[in-house]
């Protein structure tokens, strides 16, 4: 298990590595030193990765909350990318919605 002295202390090597928190959740060190958090997992026979916060902005807490949502996901089913995908489906409708009323409110001052 990782603990915030441990990944405080990881430093950057040449290439990536991986330090496993267990359950699937990674933390990435890239050469640049960048920490970023990965989740590891099986869906469909296939393996996937998603990719989460940087440390530290993103903290050992809340990437831990961030792995145990994803895996409730998949027990139920779910892909764990479909949140995203779900927030971006009701992002672009209230767009159309938001478009559509400034058609209309266009539409209603050109006709006064």
């Amino acid at each position: 298990m990782l603990s915030h002295s441990v990944l405080t202390s990881l430093k950057a090597h040449d290439k990536p590595i991986e330090k496993s928190d267990g359950g699937g959740l990674l933390i990435r060190v890239e050469p640049s030193g960048r920490k970023l958090w990965q989740f590891a997992y099986r869906f469909d026979g296939k393996q996937k990765t998603l990719n989460g916060g940087v440390y530290p902005d993103t903290s050992l807490a809340q990437a831990r909350v961030w792995r145990d949502r994803n895996k409730g996901l998949i027990a139920n089913g779910r892909y764990p990318s479909c949140l995203l995908e779900e927030r971006k489906s009701r992002k672009h409708a209230h767009a159309l919605t938001f478009e559509a009323l400034v058609l209309e409110w266009l539409k209603a001052r050109k006709s006064s």
